[in-house]
């Protein structure tokens, strides 16, 4: 009787040992799962990030700028007729809401 007992606690043992075991496994296999769903959607996300920044570096580029600027806007530079030149004595910048001095 009592080699059974002992055959029987361990066989219980050795069910509820394997049960959690599967569990683990399977939780193991869903993470991975996730994990690589994370990765793509990552992944999507870097490129469109540096597809993104590429489109901006367009806009920030001084001669695509100029070009835009002279080409579809008809800007031009001024020519040096148009030019005051500005000192301001009271500080190292100039406030925009100060008046600006005519030339006299």
């Amino acid at each position: 009787m009592p080699f059974v007992l002992v055959l029987l606690v361990a066989t219980l043992a050795t069910v509820v040992i394997c049960y959690q075991y599967l569990q683990l496994q399977s939780s193991i296999t869903n993470h991975k799962h996730q994990i690589q769903t994370y990765q793509s959607k990552l992944s999507e996300i870097k490129i469109q990030n540096n597809a993104d920044e590429e489109s901006l570096k367009i806009y920030t580029d001084l001669d695509y700028i100029y070009e835009a600027a002279t080409k579809e806007l008809g800007m031009v530079y001024p020519s040096d007729d148009q030019i005051i030149q500005y000192d301001n004595t009271e500080c190292e910048y100039v406030r925009q809401y100060d008046d600006i001095p005519t030339e006299d």
